[in-house]
């Protein structure tokens, strides 16, 4: 494992917003002034997601606070990320300059933070797998009190897993941070092992593999309410009869369809982004342990860029799902908007080139 530190340490906690290391020193300068800028992007975007969600009353629903759980722990991450990129800004891991204790916090972020945040990307795929399947149960039982008790079950799981490898490390394991700030996996390798698949993998790699099911049951219920609709629209509008209490209760389902729909389209362009974000870091991972050991350093950047655009695309993609979100984004939002969609596209078409100067 020591023949790529950085990259085996990066694809082991895929904390990609705080990539400001390089593997042999040879990326381009738009890496550098990405891994700066990326988490004060994501800093904004994520903060103005929980202003809008606060001050929409509509928006404090038992999902909402998945939701809001994720842009918080959105936040918390790139804010010490952000620190420390800008006080360590080129060489995170090969050459750490501030000390033991800032090193402990790094790692502390890049495992335990982030842990958390893919565990809430899980939690916003099992509470629509809960609404799908056990729509009834879903509709009672489902709070904002529960939902934060699950949020914060989350975090004490992720924390009973990780925090006693982290505080070995610190205290028995480290090594000298001047050769760089990563945990010394090879001392606790079974540790190691088990928290990379259990935390990190399987979270990742379920949430994408269980969504073809959610839009099958998701198609099958809309199927459903549209032959409801279309049985109501077949009778005429009379005066109160029998099937009255009928119409309503198919009136009440449709109605409700609707209102569901919503989370599951916040759902579909979250799994987007984890495939499109963190998909080719678990392949990156693949490539240098169990397949190839040949100078894949190529992969690094852009791996590392996409993994940091899911921190700011997810506030992106909870507005695009609201529609009242989204008509005051355009109202209020003009310029910004074109302003970060020229950044976005000048971004992307870095990347490409870069991906193309690098292909052999």
């Amino acid at each position: 494992m020591s023949n790529h530190p950085v990259i085996l340490n990066a694809s082991f906690n895929n904390s990609s917003l705080h990539f400001s290391s390089s593997v042999n020193g040879t990326e381009p300068p738009h890496f550098a002034i990405w891994t700066i800028a990326a988490p004060f992007i994501a800093l904004l975007t994520n903060s103005a997601a929980i202003i809008l969600m606060v001050c929409n009353e509509k928006l404090r629903t038992p999902f909402n606070v998945y939701i809001m759980a994720l842009m918080l722990s959105n936040i918390a991450y790139v804010t010490i990320a952000g620190i420390l990129s800008l006080t360590n800004a080129r060489y995170i891991y090969q050459n750490w300059t501030l000390g033991v204790a800032l090193c402990t916090v790094r790692i502390y972020t890049d495992y335990a933070v982030s842990a958390v945040t893919v565990h809430l990307h899980l939690l916003v795929s099992l509470s629509r797998a809960w609404a799908l399947f056990g729509p009834m149960s879903y509709r009672s039982h489902h709070t904002r009190r529960l939902a934060v008790m699950f949020c914060v079950g989350m975090v004490l799981y992720v924390h009973i897993l990780l925090l006693p490898g982290i505080i070995l490390d610190a205290v028995y394991y480290r090594l000298p941070v001047e050769n760089g700030c990563w945990v010394n996996n090879s001392r606790q390798m079974v540790w190691s092992t088990f928290t990379t698949v259990v935390v990190f993998d399987i979270p990742k790699l379920f949430i994408p593999v269980c969504y073809p099911v959610l839009l099958w049951k998701t198609l099958q219920r809309r199927k459903i309410g549209a032959t409801l609709r279309g049985q109501m629209n077949d009778r005429a509008p009379t005066a109160p009869s029998p099937s009255t209490a009928s119409n309503a209760r198919a009136d009440n389902m449709v109605r409700r369809e609707s209102a569901a729909s919503r989370p599951f389209i916040v759902l579909t362009l979250f799994t987007v982004g984890i495939v499109v974000c963190w998909i080719p870091g678990l392949v990156l991972y693949l490539l240098v342990n169990f397949i190839s050991r040949k100078d894949i350093s190529m992969f690094y950047t852009v791996s590392a860029i996409l993994y940091s655009l899911q921190a700011i695309l997810d506030p992106v993609f909870f507005c695009l799902s609201v529609k009242d979100l989204r008509s005051r984004l355009c109202l209020m939002g003009g310029p910004v908007y074109a302003l970060l969609r020229c950044r976005v596209q000048l971004t992307l078409h870095a990347i490409t080139s870069f991906f193309y100067q690098c292909w052999p």
